[in-house]
């Protein structure tokens, strides 16, 4: 068995694990969460009353608050996504060039964005 297939095999499982983990973590989430709504059902907890509370508007600002907060986050890990490909597509591009030098390029952008012209 090559060198290649073997790395190959280990990458296939690799992926198959990944996606396990993910699903199975959801799939676990999901069944955690019905138990603990399935628990509070008819009675009137802290969570109900936090609710009720943001539903009056009594404190926008709040929400407004976390919302912003939750907007940054996401911009920042989106801009540290694209930092990431940029610093390591040159690299990538060499490694795939070594595995198959008649491979196709996919033409994305140095960022890993679509090409304005696919769009």
């Amino acid at each position: 068995m090559s060198k290649t297939t073997t790395i190959f095999k280990i990458t296939a499982l690799a992926e198959i694990a990944g996606k396990v983990i993910k699903w199975g973590g959801t799939v676990l989430v999901a069944y955690f969460s019905k138990e603990a709504v399935l628990g509070l059902s008819g009675k009137t907890t802290i969570t109900d009353i936090s609710i009720e509370f943001l539903r009056l508007g009594r404190s926008n600002l709040i929400v407004y608050l976390i919302l912003l907060l939750l907007l940054m986050y996401a911009r920042s890990q989106y801009m540290a996504r694209r930092a990431i490909v940029r610093r390591m597509g040159a690299r990538i591009k060499k490694l795939e060039t070594l595995l198959d030098p008649n491979r196709s390029s996919s033409e994305l952008t140095e960022t890993g964005d679509t090409r304005p012209e696919d769009t």
